[in-house]
């Protein structure tokens, strides 16, 4: 990875970095050997007033359906691993993505859930996965035109005020 990892890391909000720590606890549980982008998206579907339940429901994503192929994915990943996961290079490279459509693309200044759903859905080739094909309708441009209103009610809204309020 050629960024910082502490660095980027610090650059996820409180929600996505509560998240991250769940997905690692779930990847630990499983005995998996690293911490993918579907560990990271199935705990970010938890609250469903946060950025990507509220994207989905507006790009009219079955919901339901996506955790499913989720979870899928996950059933299919190896496992046996005794010791501590990693994480996985295409999850990093995806925190990298997150952080130029956050920064670039939504004028956010700590990556949101919202900005990790655009960079996986702008560049799927990248990141592949069954689970890609349910939201071919979001596009990162799609997003960002409208991104401020679609998120106004998110749960990570009053997250990210706080944070550049004390910056």
């Amino acid at each position: 990875m050629k960024s910082n990892l502490k660095g980027l890391l610090s650059r996820l909000n409180p929600y996505c970095t509560r998240a991250l720590e769940g997905a690692s606890g779930v990847c630990v549980n499983r005995s998996h050997y690293e911490v993918s982008i579907e560990h990271i998206f199935l705990q970010l579907l938890e609250d469903s007033q946060s950025d990507i339940p509220l994207l989905l429901a507006h790009f009219e994503i079955d919901i339901a359906l996506w955790i499913k192929q989720l979870q899928q994915e996950l059933e299919g990943l190896k496992n046996g691993n005794p010791g501590k996961p990693v994480f996985s290079s295409s999850l990093l490279n995806l925190f990298e993505d997150a952080w130029v459509a956050s920064s670039v693309h939504l004028g956010q200044g700590q990556i949101r859930s919202g900005a990790l759903l655009a960079a996986l859905a702008d560049n799927p080739l990248r990141y592949g996965g069954e689970f890609l094909d349910s939201i071919d309708r979001i596009s990162m441009d799609a997003i960002g035109e409208q991104f401020d209103s679609l998120v106004e009610v998110s749960s990570e809204q009053s997250a990210s005020s706080m944070s550049a309020e004390s910056h």
